[in-house]
């Protein structure tokens, strides 16, 4: 769900628009045709040998550093770039397909005014205001540098910023964000800046979807999507240039970040170029040290820090968010991770003075959340955090080997989570809302709902591990399955009051909806055309026939065909319906043998059915995370 919510904290600066952006048109970065190769920015340290980036305790290495006459030499620092050979070794030449592709990218780039409906759309309906101020002006300065787009200057400035890519400038630890962003939009330019700009106005296109597309204006493109597709290329086309120069900074691994979100956003989150995608982050995350708070990293400045931080957990929320939509063990493995939470301050604080600094810092509490009551998403940010935490236990007792204690190992994840809602989270929340709450805004109202609903889904997660993995009958599954869907169907029932984080609904459909419909749609169906003496006289019927089909109608209108999930969601909403018509009109012929799902209790029922005659446990042992809704087509009770 994080990555609908992912903002490009690279460029962070402030919360307001930017008067003036001062990008030297004359620096290093200029097209000069003089046939001199630019000289680097900043001073870079030497290395003869590669860097092999993040270094731990079992490291080669690691036995140098150890009592007082440590050997330091080779060290790699926190902030240092991973390197995988010299600039001679991995930069291309001049002539070579890459700097052509290169001038291929860069003439997209200069085509984003173009799009400017797009990229405006996105920021202001996600409200992050810093960045649009230094795209353009970039813009601008590469149509003057380039003669709007001269084929011959194109391919120098590929040339120029493709040596700068590869022999990427030392970090000032005295540098401020400020500077630091203007120089990474001017005299830094590199792949990585150019990659995420396109990746914004990829996303930005996909905001737009709900409006037609002006084929006057776009005659290439015949609709968002198409527009969002090849933004993705371009921007993946940068990632692949950044990896073929043979060295990782933490800009990178924004654009690695930023390029996974944009592709499952487009392509949806089962394409395999998507898990592919998440695999690198997390190599990334690695190498660059971001799992960790060393000691190097505590003498980073404190924006830095804080950056680093967001971005590791931004990461984190959306590797076991795609573990637990594709069934699969998480690419990340959080017992090997010990940085903070960041702290619950709004962007703009990262650019404060000292002074003003401090006097921020003052507003949060010794946990480091926000005193005040609002809920940003910083605050959800870190409530999410934990929340998975506690997931990766439960995705381990799902999808591990180890079959002892089942029970006890749950009942231990569970009773974790009630501890964590008590002592970890704040008392603004803990509070759960039963509706929208009128005097609170759309975020407060968004996020707090949220908050419910993915601990709702531990829940959900653990009570279905419980019933594959022991075969046990239990109501809990179907309580856990119904609270999570009523959270929900508040949600989608107040899409006219949530304004930017609409953007956020399909995620929450296909995540979230698709599982707990299923669950609850496979009970209605047994419960309806079970006998006299085997349905649960507990079971609300009517209440769930009332919510799957708020649900139903939901997905039919807040999908759209730009979303990467719409086929799923489509599919699984139709075979919902049938489902729906199928108990309403109550045509499921009558049998022998009563359909025993083991999900509730078999008692009397006085609603008359006869129960079929069809024993469905070895199709329900299947697991239906990926392949549920093609398989159900086929449930004897729809046939």
């Amino acid at each position: 769900m994080t990555k609908r919510i992912l903002d490009n904290s690279a460029f962070a600066t402030s919360n307001g628009a930017i008067d003036s952006v001062d990008i030297p048109l004359t620096s290093s970065v200029d097209v000069e045709i003089t046939g001199r190769e630019p000289q680097p920015l900043r001073h870079v340290e030497s290395h003869e040998h590669p860097s092999a980036g993040f270094l731990g305790p079992t490291s080669f290495l690691d036995p140098f550093n150890e009592g007082v006459h440590s050997i330091e030499v080779l060290r790699n620092s926190s902030n240092a770039n991973v390197r995988g050979g010299t600039q001679s070794e991995r930069a291309p030449r001049k002539d070579s397909l890459q700097i052509q592709e290169g001038a291929d990218v860069l003439k997209l780039l200069l085509s984003i005014p173009l799009h400017k409906e797009g990229l405006d759309g996105w920021y202001e309906k996600r409200g992050y205001l810093a960045v649009v101020p230094y795209v353009y002006q970039c813009i601008e300065s590469i149509q003057i540098q380039t003669l709007n787009g001269s084929p011959d200057r194109l391919l120098d400035l590929s040339y120029k910023i493709a040596l700068r890519t590869a022999k990427p400038s030392a970090f000032k630890m005295d540098q401020s964000l400020q500077d630091a962003a203007k120089s990474l939009f001017g005299g830094d330019l590199c792949w990585e800046v150019i990659g995420l700009i396109l990746n914004t106005a990829g996303r930005g296109a996909l905001v737009s979807d709900a409006s037609n597309l002006d084929t006057l204006t776009y005659p290439v493109f015949s609709d968002w999507r198409q527009l969002s597709r090849t933004y993705l290329h371009a921007s993946s086309k940068c990632v692949h240039f950044c990896s073929e120069y043979g060295h990782l900074n933490d800009l990178g691994f924004h654009l690695m970040l930023a390029d996974g979100v944009l592709h499952s956003l487009v392509y949806g989150d089962a394409d395999y170029m998507c898990w592919r995608k998440m695999g690198d982050v997390t190599a990334a995350i690695s190498a660059l040290g971001l799992h960790q708070d060393s000691e190097a990293s505590a003498t980073l400045p404190f924006f830095h820090r804080e950056i680093r931080r967001r971005a590791f957990w931004e990461a984190y929320t959306m590797v076991i968010d795609l573990a637990t939509f594709l069934g699969r063990p998480p690419l990340l493995n959080g017992k090997y991770c010990s940085i903070a939470l960041p702290l619950d301050i709004q962007e703009e604080v990262l650019s404060y003075p000292d002074d003003k600094l401090q006097v921020a810092l003052a507003s949060i509490d010794e946990n480091g959340w926000n005193n005040e009551d609002i809920i940003t998403r910083w605050t959800w940010l870190r409530a999410y955090a934990i929340c998975l935490r506690i997931r990766e236990d439960i995705l381990e007792l799902s999808l591990g080997i180890d079959s002892d204690n089942i029970q006890g190992r749950a009942q231990a994840i569970s009773d974790r989570q009630q501890k964590a809602l008590r002592e970890e989270l704040p008392p603004k929340l803990q509070k759960k809302p039963s509706s929208w709450i009128q005097r609170k805004g759309a975020a407060y109202n968004f996020f707090l709902l949220m908050k419910f609903i993915v601990f709702e889904c531990n829940d959900f997660i653990l009570q279905r591990a419980l019933v594959k993995r022991t075969q046990a009958v239990s109501s809990n599954l179907l309580q856990a399955a119904h609270t999570l869907l009523t959270t929900l169907c508040i949600v989608f029932g107040n899409r006219h009051r949530l304004g930017a984080y609409n953007v956020d609904l399909p995620t929450l459909i296909a995540e979230h909806g698709i599982p707990t419909a299923a669950v609850l749609a496979l009970e209605l169906l047994r419960h309806s055309s079970s006998g006299p003496h085997q349905a649960d006289p507990n079971f609300p019927r009517l209440q769930i026939i009332k919510d799957l089909s708020v649900f139903v109608s939901d997905v039919s209108y807040i999908m759209r065909p730009a979303h990467g999930n719409y086929e799923t969601c489509t599919q699984a909403r139709k075979t919902l319906q049938t489902i729906l018509d199928t108990v309403i009109s109550g045509a499921i012929e009558s049998g022998d043998q009563a359909v025993n799902t083991g999900l509730g209790n078999e008692e009397a029922d006085d609603n008359g059915d006869a129960p079929i005659n069809f024993n469905e446990q070895d199709w329900l042992n299947n697991p239906f995370d990926m392949d549920f809704w093609t398989n159900l087509e086929d449930h004897p009770l729809l046939v």
